[in-house]
């Protein structure tokens, strides 16, 4: 038995649709650094950033990325760590490093632009078909849809889409769009299009309680005409969330901490931390696996209150501890560091940590 494709039309003309988006973009649409240049580098960091991060948390390290690197050629330049370093705190960093990998290629391989050909972007690190159509459309007015979690929102209950977000009802919303934008009306203004229909889901078609009074697709929106815009869209099973909890020392030397680069994951790969084991609470079996795992002998001083972190979908729970190296480290991947330092890439779950020494 074969499966009906699934289709979506806008229950109104295209013009009737993207003039109302357009004419709400020009009133109402934020101020916001990115949208003070067209330069396709600027704007796309700013569309990585964007990824799983409300705008008010990436201003200011979108301000600070730029300013340490303000064009794709310094990126390019940089080591690996000291762009991770940069980006810490702002979390999910597979995205910088496949945004250093990206710039790297595009400087080998199109003269450091971002190649304005649709499928050459497709083969940057990280480049899917949201980031290359909100790059390509927003810096060079190419036709290319966009289709992100707020634009996702919007349609699922202006369609009223009665069925999760993913594989086939995806990729038909992908499919209508691309017609959308092939439209004489907004191709003209796709830059003006697409970021007012990604403002109006930030804004006003917001998850849990829309402001549909102040929204300009209410008359037509479908769920609004049934009232059922609250419960729309239909939520995805998210991932089992995983707790987790570890043990860390601090180990001080003067103005430095004994620290290791962890080299192997399943996260915070690239990162350096304190030496931290499984476990909850200091005792004589945490100190053992500390001696097990790196050949550390120490000494409890101080137990610190526990610090907590979350990443995607891990809860961290961390018990920090200040400790007395007796002996050397025998591990020649350790290092002392002191904290702060340029060139070492450290999680905000330090920052914590350290706020409690500081």
């Amino acid at each position: 038995m074969t499966t009906a494709k699934i289709t979506y039309r806008l229950p109104v003309p295209i013009e009737e649709f993207a003039q109302a988006i357009l004419d709400w973009f020009s009133r109402h649409k934020r101020n916001l650094p990115w949208r003070q240049s067209s330069d396709p580098y600027r704007i796309w960091v700013s569309e990585v950033m964007l990824q799983q991060t409300q705008v008010k948390t990436v201003i200011p390290y979108y301000e600070r990325f730029l300013s340490v690197y303000p064009n794709l050629e310094a990126l390019a330049r940089a080591e690996v760590e000291e762009v991770l370093d940069v980006w810490a705190g702002l979390g999910y960093y597979s995205r910088a490093r496949n945004l250093h990998r990206a710039v790297q290629k595009v400087v080998r391989e199109h003269q450091g632009k971002f190649p304005v050909e649709y499928e050459q972007a497709l083969e940057l690190p990280g480049v899917g078909r949201y980031s290359a159509g909100a790059v390509l459309s927003i810096a060079h007015g190419l036709p290319y849809p966009v289709l992100d979690g707020n634009v996702s929102r919007i349609l699922a209950r202006y369609l009223k889409i009665e069925k999760p977000m993913k594989g086939p009802v995806v990729e038909a919303l992908w499919t209508m769009l691309e017609k959308v934008v092939r439209n004489s009306l907004v191709a003209s203004r796709v830059s003006e299009f697409n970021q007012g229909l990604m403002e109006l889901g930030a804004l006003v078609c917001v998850p849990g309680s829309p402001d549909c009074p102040n929204c300009p697709l209410s008359q037509s929106c479908g769920a609004f005409r049934d009232q059922t815009q609250s419960s729309l869209p239909v939520k995805v099973k998210r991932s089992r969330v995983v707790e987790l909890s570890f043990v860390s020392a601090l180990v001080r030397k003067g103005r430095k901490y004994l620290m290791l680069k962890n080299d192997e994951g399943p996260f915070l790969k690239g990162f350096w931390e304190f030496p931290r084991v499984e476990g909850t609470r200091i005792d004589d079996a945490s100190l053992g696996r500390f001696r097990e795992t790196y050949g550390l002998e120490l000494a409890a001083i101080h137990e610190m209150e526990p610090v907590r972190h979350t990443i995607t979908f891990r809860k961290l729970r961390f018990q920090p501890f200040e400790a007395r190296l007796l002996g050397k480290p025998p591990n020649k991947h350790f290092s002392w560091i002191q904290i702060g330092n340029r060139g070492f890439p450290m999680s905000a779950y330090i920052r914590k940590i350290m706020e409690q020494v500081e």
